[in-house]
This record gives C-alpha cells, sequence and structure tokens, in this order.
C-alpha cells in the first residue's frame, strides 16, 4: 500500500494492476486499525456507495490486506470481517476469476494462459469449461486464426489446421507447434476462407476467430468441411450477425454463451453452432462436468493436464 500524487494506492504480486482507492475512503479505511464488520464500515456515513465499498473491502481481502477473522463471541467487534456477510462471497468469486481461471496470470503475461501459464483460447470463459468436458485427443480441428488457441488444441488434438492471415504470426506458431499441426499462411482474404478447402478431411471443431476482415467469408466453407457430430465456434458472434444467420440456416443450433474472457475489461459472447448430430467424445463420466471452482471441480484432473 503506498500515497502516491494524492492517490492511496495497493498492489500485490499476484495483481498485475495496481488499484487505486477513492480518497474519501481513507478515512473510514483508518478505522480498520481495530477490529470492524463489514456492517460497520457500510454503516459509517460516507460519499462513497455502500457498493463499492463493499467491493473495495472484497478485494483487500484477496490482496491479503484485511484479515478474514471469524469471531467466538459473535458481537460485531470482534472480527475484521463478517464471514457470514455476503461480501465475503465477492471475496471469493474475485479470487475465482483472478487466481483459479488464470486472469491475473494472463494480464501479467499479455497472452490468454491458465493458472499454471498454459495457454488457453482466448473465449468467452465458460466456453473453456465446455471444452473441457471432451476427449480432444480423437478429434480434427481447424481454426481461421491462430493464437493460444493453437498451443491449446496442439497439446491436446489429433489433428489441427490453422489459417493466419498474419505472416509474423505464422512464423511464430509454425516453429511453436508439433508434427500433427499444419499452419497455413494465406494473406488473402479469399484464400484464407478457402484453406480449409484445401484439405479432403471434416472437422469435429472449427473455430472462427481470425481478424475481423477476414471472418465475412468463413462460414461457406467452413459448412462444407464440418462433420456431421461436431460444431463451430465464432467469437464474439454479435459483431458478425451475417454470418451467424448462414450458421442458424444451414440447420446448425446456436448456443450464445457470455461470460468474462482474459485480458478483456468486458463481458463478450461465444456462439456455438451444432451439428443436429452433435455427439463428441466425453471425457468425463458422468457428464456434465463441474466447472472450475465448484464444489465438485476436480483440480487433479487440471493439473495432469500440465
Amino acid at each position: 500500500m503506498r500515497w502516491r500524487q494524492g492517490q492511496l494506492q495497493l498492489f500485490s504480486p499476484r495483481h498485475p494492476k495496481t488499484l487505486v482507492i477513492d480518497s474519501d475512503l481513507i478515512p473510514l479505511l483508518l478505522h480498520l486499525v481495530e477490529p470492524r464488520t463489514v456492517s460497520w464500515v457500510l454503516k459509517q456515513q460516507s460519499i462513497i456507495p455502500s457498493a463499492d465499498r463493499r467491493a473495495v473491502l472484497a478485494i483487500l481481502i484477496d490482496l491479503g490486506i484485511i484479515e478474514v477473522v471469524k469471531s467466538n463471541h459473535g458481537t460485531e467487534g470482534n472480527a475484521w470481517w463478517d464471514p457470514g456477510d455476503k461480501a465475503s462471497c465477492d471475496a471469493v468469486v474475485l479470487q475465482l476469476i483472478q487466481i483459479a481461471h488464470g486472469f491475473a496470470r494472463s494480464a501479467e503475461e499479455g497472452f490468454s494462459v491458465d493458472y499454471w501459464g498454459q495457454p488457453l483460447p482466448w473465449l468467452a470463459r465458460p466456453i473453456i469449461d465446455f471444452l473441457f468436458q471432451f476427449d480432444l485427443s480423437q478429434l480434427s480441428i481447424f481454426e481461421y486464426g491462430g493464437g493460444a488457441s493453437t498451443f491449446y488444441w496442439d497439446r491436446r488434438c489429433a489433428v489441427l489446421v490453422t489459417a493466419e492471415s498474419n505472416e509474423e504470426w505464422a512464423i511464430r506458431l509454425a516453429k511453436n507447434v508439433g508434427p500433427k499441426s499444419r499452419i497455413l499462411y494465406r494473406p488473402e482474404q479469399q484464400a484464407f476462407a478457402n484453406a480449409i478447402l484445401e484439405t479432403d478431411g471434416r472437422y469435429d471443431i472449427i473455430l472462427i476467430d481470425a481478424a475481423p476482415p477476414f471472418r465475412s467469408c468463413c462460414a461457406e466453407p467452413a459448412l462444407k468441411r464440418l462433420s456431421a457430430r461436431g460444431m463451430i465456434i465464432l467469437d464474439d458472434a454479435p459483431f458478425y450477425p451475417k454470418l451467424a444467420e448462414t450458421l442458424r440456416k444451414a440447420g446448425l443450433i446456436e448456443v450464445d454463451v457470455a461470460g468474462f474472457a482474459a485480458l478483456e475489461a468486458n463481458v463478450q459472447t461465444t456462439s456455438l453452432f451444432l451439428s443436429r448430430g452433435f455427439d463428441l467424445p466425453r471425457r468425463t463420466r458422468p457428464s456434465p462436468a463441474f466447472p472450475f471452482g465448484s464444489p465438485g471441480s476436480d483440480w487433479r484432473a487440471l493439473r495432469a493436464e500440465k
């Protein structure tokens, strides 16, 4: 914690971004040298809304600046934090997003990664949990646009073909993937879209996450190579309504998934377009699997892949 240029700043090795505290909160925070509960803090007069005060306290707990102590006497003055208060959930949720889902590590490295630093597709986070349910080792995958997802697929799937329009990225990807993966550098829009037609196979997962000018032509070629059991993943789908409409009219089942994504300060939508015969092999039994952070989630299964 430091005071600099009229701002109270908080920082932690786990959090690459410095948190700036509104100066009007300082008199209130000074009271925390004595044990207080959240209800006491929220009842004090301040121009800072109670919701904002609650959020700040949750972050302070996550940073380890405020200690959580359960009271043995059940009185307000015997704990830094009231464990039964709703704001304690705020702190847990923040920790799940920042730590368990890898968002803090991603911000630190400037690349979409998990808690252990392994690449993750730069998609809405619920999509990652959805993909974890499938045995990707049996699947063939094509992606329009390479990146963190390329390294994710390369470590897991049977066949990977990536079309990339950026020469620098194409070279970088080609140097860092295994022999089962192919990188096709196609700088022209139509050639980029038709790259999937250069192969004879069918793909179980087709990811459309290319640079914006290159996406519009990808729908029709992708439909020609989608397997009967597979799906097409369209990232940032609301920005491409015509592309989404083409996939819907082809008879695919649309599932729009909204959620936070690493390196993004907003909620984004990634849409799944499922074949009518969608039936990718499951890696978990029973299914569906518990998501990471739920009471039934198996962290050992995740870590086993590292």
